[in-house]
């Protein structure tokens, strides 16, 4: 009875479809609440919760007499969507977050980005996995969420939510289980940069808004975001000439060939190793002078 209770989000008396829809919205940030539903429900106790007829949850208790009858109470909590009991092994004095697999590596490609262009990305998993579903917590910084395209996974604009500051969750599941491997595209975003250049720094998990977790075969696993840097096989590519003219001028140029294009970050250094100034410059396939 108490995991019909729990599972019963919008409080109709039954547990279907639309209570996962609510449970996902919930995850989402789109709904603040369960709908038609309170955060807890309280029960009298003791009852049987045997049944699986949750009209049969008794939750009033009625006192008939006020002097001299009932002085104590007892009554049974139940958290909305509590489904597996952490919560009560919260209050026993137990971690309420139990992740019983490894940590699981997502990756993503950094890639040079100019403001008020779009950008598509490719999520990929870094290993081989039976996944049964998958949530994720992030904040994209000045970046705008445009479209979502499920790969291997189909994920679908009904699964994510982006929020003007910068809040991305993801929420998909399945009750048939997807085999993933390594390299494989889980789903694909297309984002709209406002002022960011790069990936890297700019797309951060956020464990406050929502957790990010992967659901493979009787595991919960932490799903880790990794941004793979493309630098070093920029650097390959990149051709410096000598600096000119010579230090006793105020002014310097340096002069450098890109065989394709990609962004620049220079740094000025002090003696003391200490940074002065840097700048950041998304550059075409070109000699360049900065």
């Amino acid at each position: 009875m108490a995991q019909y209770v729990a599972a019963d989000a919008n409080h109709d008396g039954g547990v279907n479809l639309l209570d996962i829809v609510a449970f996902r919205k919930t995850l989402l940030g789109i709904y603040e609440s369960f709908p038609g539903n309170t955060s807890w429900r309280f029960g009298v106790w003791p009852q049987s919760l045997v049944s699986d007829d949750l009209s049969t949850f008794q939750e009033t208790q009625y006192i008939e007499v006020l002097q001299g009858g009932t002085t104590k109470a007892d009554f049974l909590g139940i958290k909305i969507g509590d489904l597996n009991g952490e919560l009560a092994s919260f209050f026993g004095g137990q971690p309420i977050e139990i992740r019983s697999g490894e940590q699981i590596n997502l990756s993503i490609e950094d890639v040079p980005m100019v403001p008020g262009k779009p950008v598509t990305i490719d999520i990929r998993a870094t290993e081989a996995m039976t996944i049964e579903g998958l949530q994720l917590g992030w904040i994209l910084n000045e970046m705008s969420f445009v479209d979502v395209q499920g790969m291997t996974l189909p994920i679908a604009e009904e699964n994510i939510s982006f929020t003007h500051d910068g809040a991305f969750r993801l929420s998909w599941h399945t009750d048939q289980v997807t085999h993933i491997n390594k390299g494989d595209v889980l789903f694909s975003l297309t984002l709209l940069p406002n002022s960011a250049t790069s990936l890297a720094g700019n797309i951060l998990q956020a464990e406050e808004i929502l957790p990010s977790e992967i659901y493979t075969e009787g595991q919960t696993h932490e799903a880790n975001l990794e941004v793979i840097q493309t630098g070093n096989e920029v650097l390959s590519n990149i051709s410096f000439f000598g600096v000119m003219p010579n230090p006793f001028s105020d002014q310097t140029i340096i002069r450098y060939k890109l065989e394709q294009g990609a962004c620049v970050s220079t740094s000025m250094m002090h003696l003391a190793a200490c940074c002065m100034q840097q700048s950041r410059y998304l550059h075409p396939a070109s000699i360049s002078c900065n």
